[in-house]
């Protein structure tokens, strides 16, 4: 497979994640960083191939939440992540900020033996 069409397949994955979350080339942009829109639209219109740096910036982005960063990079597997782990990090992430001090404890501790 050429540069040109792995270009035009992550472009593709990229608008299916807009699709999905509903968000624009802008806000996706500002969402993983950018202060300017262009290297965004730049990938998706096949300008530029993403870089380095635009997958490190998904990766800490909330969309790591919940898409696939193997996905999409080749395409492989499901956009979104496996539920159960988006669940596990969703309920352990709201325990987390509505429990405090002993019952965090608790909780820590409970959450470790479900996990052996």
């Amino acid at each position: 497979m050429n540069k040109e069409n792995k270009n035009a397949e992550i472009s593709a994955r990229i608008a299916e994640i807009l699709q999905y979350t509903g968000d624009t080339r802008n806000g996706f942009a500002v969402k993983l960083g950018y202060e300017r829109a262009q290297t965004v639209y730049d990938v998706m219109n096949m300008k530029s191939a993403p870089s380095y740096d635009f997958f490190r910036r998904f990766s800490t982005s909330e969309y790591s939440d919940t898409i696939d960063l193997k996905w999409l990079l080749s395409g492989e597997g499901s956009m979104l992540r496996d539920d159960h782990q988006i669940q596990s990090e969703s309920l352990q992430s709201t325990v987390q900020q509505e429990l405090s001090g002993e019952a965090a404890a608790y909780y820590r501790l409970y959450e470790k033996k479900m996990l052996k």
